[in-house]
Formats: C-alpha cells, structure tokens, sequence
C-alpha cells in the first residue's frame, strides 16, 4: 500500500490487498467482524485526510461493501 490513502479508500485497498488468496466462508465472517467491531490504528501519515491515527470501527453496511469487494475480485471461494 502506498504511503497515503484517502479514508474513503483505506480500507478497500486494506481488505483488497491484504488477501490475495481466497477467503473460507468463516474468515469472511470474521473479517467482517473484525471490520465492524474494532478500530484500526494506522500510523500518522498513512490516512491523507486524516489528522488523527485511529480509524473508528466501521458500520455493519460499509463492512459488507468491503467483504463484497472481495467477491467482485472472486477471492472467495464458491
């Protein structure tokens, strides 16, 4: 990933990069809850727009967007 990252792309390009290997059914459903339930601290510099270093949890919609990425990639196994 390259040093900066818009907030409205860290963490598509966090999911899409970070997996490049097919996901099983129940490693989706744990990404999706570690996407929901915990904030992701990324060093200052790394966000663009973005003063602070902690990502707040994202909402149950915004981390099925990104666990759904994965299935236009076809990461996921069918």
């Amino acid at each position: 990933m390259s040093a900066e990252v818009e907030m409205d792309q860290f963490h598509n390009r966090l999911v899409r990069e970070a997996f490049k290997k097919a996901l099983s059914d129940r490693d989706l459903m744990l990404l999706f809850h570690l996407l929901h339930m915990y904030e992701i601290e990324v060093e200052v510099g790394v966000l663009k727009d973005v003063m602070g270093c902690v990502d707040s949890a994202l909402t149950q919609n915004h981390a099925s967007e990104m666990i759904a990425s994965l299935y236009g990639r076809k990461l996921v196994r069918a």
